[in-house]
């Protein structure tokens, strides 16, 4: 039996955050029977308008594990295109996308 969620996370960076932020952070997690039906597709949509709209940011990048096919879907649904491939800080794969809000 899954666990039933949906979890969005917003770090602002000075702008009164934690100060362990080095930058803006969204993050959307979709676990158990939330997961496929459009949730995390609609925080995450929300999330990069508030982050326009009310806070200025004017670029929005999402780090994704080059295996994780539904996160990368949700990021291009909210209007981010792949732009390179990386290594995290840990050392693991990790695919950029990125988008211009301004």
């Amino acid at each position: 039996m899954g666990v039933d969620c949906l979890q969005c996370r917003m770090c602002d960076r000075g702008r009164g955050a934690s100060s362990n932020c080095n930058f803006d952070i969204i993050a959307v997690t979709a676990c158990g029977r939330v997961r496929g039906r459009g949730f995390a597709t609609e925080a995450a949509a929300a999330c990069r308008d508030h982050a326009r709209d009310r806070l200025g940011v004017d670029r929005l990048v999402a780090i994704i594990h080059p295996d994780n096919t539904p996160s990368k879907r949700v990021a291009e649904r909210i209007g981010l295109s792949f732009e390179r491939a990386t290594t995290s800080e840990s050392g693991d794969p990790a695919h950029v996308y990125a988008a211009r809000l301004a």
